[in-house]
């Protein structure tokens, strides 16, 4: 698929999906710094941007999207511009590893 827009940090709008919710990740509205509120929104957008090449998982609760393989859910809580959220499946491990190694190194949500 093909990425239209950047909607907010946890939604996407993909020319032949239309749009869609990134799974396992949930992205800061209330209780951080003002300061951080766009951040994990210009993320999404710079991994994100108008025209890049996708590859779309379909998931419970929404998708895993990946550029070249790698999953950008995974990559904005490794990264802490979101927590994650629980699940039960692969990609719920490799986000909840993600974010134990994003409050290790006190990243982003984390400092």
């Amino acid at each position: 698929d093909t990425v239209v827009r950047v909607m907010d940090a946890d939604r996407v709008r993909l020319e032949n999906a239309g749009v869609v919710k990134i799974a396992g990740i949930k992205t800061p509205t209330r209780g951080v710094p003002v300061c951080y509120d766009k951040e994990p929104f210009v993320r999404a957008r710079s991994l994100l941007p108008r025209g890049r090449k996708v590859t779309v998982v379909s998931l419970d609760g929404g998708v895993d999207v990946q550029v070249d393989g790698a999953s950008v859910n995974a990559r904005l809580v490794r990264e802490g511009y979101a927590k994650a959220t629980r699940r039960t499946d692969e990609l719920g491990e490799a986000i909840a590893e993600a974010e134990r190694g994003a409050r290790t190194a006190k990243l982003g949500l984390w400092k």
